[in-house]
């Protein structure tokens, strides 16, 4: 069917939208959905895998292989499907044990383009006619990414920073690779009809990630550089825009990017049947490991720019750790009569271990970053839900649900904060830089030795002290050229209070040299502080329609639903004690559609309509906050922050048809017509941020920007699918087939900003060209192609496939900021043959 992992799905499901941030999945259903999946958000379209809800979508796209099917359900599902299904749900069900006595199983094997290569494979074991195993697991590999470098000798500047070669010698990471990527997994599944009322079922699961990640394309330099008024009129006043950058060649340096994550499950189902009732109960487990280490991006390569410092290690390091136990445990009528209903209960309970540090390598002066450290993150939801059908005659029955839930967060101990060293005197202009994740380099994270920022009660010197040795913690293990710890080390001990200052050329700004003493003069240092946060809601959802059958062949519904998405707390700012919070999101949505089967060309067919209408209050965005710090080149810090900003509405149409023709030959189409608009709300701008006589106790600021009238991000007008496809049967039951599968995106923005200028606090205008912050993405059209041989009765089967033939290079998510407009790509075009045996 031409879907072989979460992300095909957005090829074949109308409405449907899925992007890929380092592993992490963001699910939109009719453009709603939620870009923030780290410990301060959830998802907004809910995952599940065999209906159980996915707190953390991390990992997620490891699960898609011996799959059963896929389950998307559009809008809002809270009094059905749980937690946070906002935009709707997406569930993915695995193949479970037959027990029908046949042998049921497969072996499969595949080799790619970009040095692709993957096996995959399931078996049953049946024990006896009531029980069995079903074992299945995974493994593909990439060798090279879909980046490639921008970097070649022609961008390392000359003199004392050597060549590439030499570069590499010195453990520079390798500038070509990013994207690499190994992945294997293996789930156990287990069914056991104990009787002939109650069944039994146990899924195991284990996933690995690894490779250098899916890191994303920063734009804004290159767009920036090539907007400035010299660079325009050098080019007869053309103005560059996104379009004129191949967003594929990206200038990584420093840490090679690198991913480690591993996701696991249990999963316990009960089932028995009392005849008229059902009762169905699930009691899961999830876990997530996951450690990621971001290549240091200097931006989108284009022409005449050989300004590029390749011996610099400013990175990103992220660590979370993850441990939820979900359980819904409901009743349910038996589908016979005129009344049907289900009722339950769900508990989620989550804990997590979260670290993330964004260093400074070379920094214009001295050290400047952001740690975020949190060894107690706790979430809690408990729900009360009902659902009813009642047939009030043959053709005409009306629904309706209710769900009542009451949510707990909180944050306690931990740290947080700007990291910098400053001189109080000089101000930037004091000193050299601080080198800090050269090569050997480790993160503390989560083994650091102290959580706690120290008292507020103390001062000068002696808050001094305590913070150099906080900010010393930070390292697990020194690079081999770092000299954060010897500029350090004598303050915390107290043996010096003006630390300790070696020029050398490597870490020279450029502008200053270190005091004829030798010694920084720190009359203050910005460091972590304590982080606590709290959030609680209770909110109740419901959902009442009809559905009227007009005859056989047509359904006509309408349906009014409701939706709520749970708040939650955002990191704290510098010189805050409490972490801010964000409220609660409600929608609600009106829908009416028909379903139509009809006969043509002989043969069936279907026409599916659907008209809808979303009324979004106090929606959610995130935005990216400039903290101590920086410069317009360099942001120090940034940190997300997540504001209920205002009210948006988003109407459309959905329509659904498939036609098959003489010859076995059937067409799918299917096309979305979407209107949004944000109807008001005022946000930071986080595309600018003022750096002038900046607090390092305080985030840097940004203007304000009115967004109302704004089109909502990652919504497209209109999008359009066409699936063309044929079974052609020869002689001894061999089969051959053919699908072309072809989908058309149209334009829409990246950001809540869209494409406005950006007023600087004195009134001074830029264009999103200026400052490098262009947020539209054009449209475009993806095609995937397939062919299939399967003979000697169905048992061995050859496939050629492409995916993205015509290489269309997309933007599906971006993050913007302080000189940041950082894009995450689609994947490139694949080609690939695959062979399957089943037995």
């Amino acid at each position: 069917d031409g879907v072989s992992s979460f992300q095909d799905l957005q090829i074949s499901v109308p409405g449907l939208n899925i992007s890929n941030q380092e592993g992490n999945l963001d699910i939109f259903i009719r453009g709603v959905g939620s870009a923030n999946n780290t410990e301060l958000g959830d998802p907004g379209s809910a995952p599940h895998i065999n209906g159980v809800y996915i707190p953390r979508p991390r990992g997620l796209g490891g699960q898609f292989y011996d799959v059963e099917r896929v389950e998307i359900n559009k809008g809002p599902q809270g009094t059905l499907y749980g937690r946070n299904a906002l935009g709707g749900t997406l569930n993915l069900i695995t193949k479970k044990v037959s027990l029908d006595g046949n042998t049921d199983g497969y072996f499969q094997v595949d080799a790619q383009s970009r040095s692709g290569f993957g096996a995959e494979g399931a078996a049953d074991i049946q024990i006896s006619s009531s029980t069995g195993f079903r074992i299945a697991g995974f493994y593909k590999e990439a060798d090279n990414g879909f980046l490639n470098s921008g970097v070649t000798s022609d961008f390392i500047n000359s003199g004392e920073n050597g060549t590439l070669e030499e570069f590499e010698e010195l453990g520079i990471r390798a500038l070509d690779e990013a994207g690499l990527s190994e992945d294997y997994g293996a789930r156990i599944s287990f069914t056991s009809e104990i009787t002939e009322k109650l069944t039994l079922d146990i899924v195991a699961d284990y996933g690995k990630e690894t490779g250098t990640g899916f890191p994303g394309s920063n734009l804004q330099p290159a767009l920036a550089d090539s907007n400035t008024d010299e660079a325009i009129a050098a080019r007869g006043g053309v103005v560059a825009t996104s379009d004129d950058f191949n967003l594929r060649s990206v200038r990584y340096r420093g840490t090679q990017g690198d991913l480690d994550s591993e996701t696991f499950g249990l999963l316990t189902n009960l089932k028995y049947d009392f005849g008229s009732v059902i009762f169905d109960a699930s009691l899961s487990y999830r876990g997530v490991r996951f450690n990621q280490t971001n290549a240091s991006n200097a931006g989108t390569a284009f022409d005449g720019n050989a300004d590029f410092e390749a011996d610099n290690f400013s990175s990103v390091y992220w660590e979370t750790n993850s441990d939820a136990i979900i359980g819904d445990f409901r009743l349910l009528s038996d589908g016979d009569g005129p009344v049907q209903w289900s009722a339950g209960i769900f508990g989620f309970d989550e804990s997590q271990e979260v670290s993330f540090l964004s260093l400074s390598d070379r920094s214009f002066c001295c050290f400047s970053g952001f740690e975020s450290t949190q060894p107690n993150v706790d979430g809690q939801s408990l729900a009360i839900y009902g659902d009813l059908t009642f047939d009030i005659t043959d053709s005409f029955r009306v629904f309706g649900g209710l769900r009542y839930t009451d949510e707990e967060k909180s944050r306690t101990g931990g740290l947080l904060g700007s990291i910098a060293l400053v001189n109080g005197s000089d101000g930037f202009g004091c000193c050299v830089g601080t080198r800090i994740g050269t090569p050997g380099f480790e993160f503390a994270g989560l083994n650091r030795p102290s959580f706690d920022a120290p008292s507020t009660l103390l001062t000068g010197d002696a808050l001094n002290q305590a913070n150099a040795q906080l900010i010393i913690d930070l390292v697990g293990t020194p690079g081999s050229r770092d000299d954060l710890i010897p500029q350090l080390q004598d303050v915390a001990d107290g043996t010096s209070l003006t630390g300790a200052c070696e020029a050398r050329p490597d870490n020279d700004n450029g502008f200053a040299t270190c005091p004829a003493s030798g010694f920084f003069s720190f009359q203050g240092i910005s460091a972590p502080f304590a982080s606590n946060g709290t959030f609680e809601d209770d909110f109740i959802d419901a959902r009442l329609g009809f559905e009227w059958d007009i005859n056989d062949s047509q359904l006509f519904y309408a349906k009014v639903s409701t939706a709520t998405k749970s708040g939650g707390f955002n990191d704290n700012l510098p010189g805050s004690d409490l972490a801010p919070i964000f409220d609660t999101e409600d929608l609600i949505v009106y829908e009416i559609g028909s379903r139509y089967d009809f006969i043509a060309f002989d043969n069936p067919g279907n026409l599916n309509v659907t008209a809808f209408y979303y009324d979004y209050s106090d929606q959610v965005f995130q935005t990216l906050t400039a903290v101590g710090e920086g410069s317009e080149d360099d942001g120090g810090g940034l940190s997300l922050l997540n504001s209920n900003v205002g009210d948006s509405n988003i109407w459309g149409f959905e329509i659904e048809s498939r036609f098959v023709f003489p010859g076995n030959v059937s067409l799918d189409l299917f096309a979305t017509i979407l209107q949004s608009e944000i109807e008001s709300g005022i946000i930071s701008d986080a595309r600018f941020a003022d750096f002038s006589g900046v607090d390092p106790d305080r985030p840097a600021p940004s203007p304000l920007a009115n967004i109302g009238g704004n089109d909502l991000p990652n919504v497209s007008d209109w999008e359009v699918t066409a699936r063309l496809g044929q079974e052609v049967e020869l002689p001894n039951d061999n089969v051959f087939d053919w699908q072309v599968i072809a989908k058309y995106r149209d334009d829409f923005f990246l950001s809540p900003f869209n494409n406005q200028d950006i007023i600087d606090f004195d009134g001074t205008v830029f264009t999103v060209d200026e400052l490098g912050q262009d947020a539209l993405q054009e449209g475009y059209a993806t095609v995937n192609i397939g062919l299939g041989y399967t003979f000697s009765g169905g048992k061995y089967r050859i496939e050629a496939f492409g995916t993205n033939i015509f290489d269309e290079t997309a933007t599906e998510k971006s993050l913007v900021g302080n000189g940041l407009n950082l894009r995450f790509l689609n994947e490139a075009r694949t080609w690939g043959i695959r062979g399957v045996t089943r037995f």
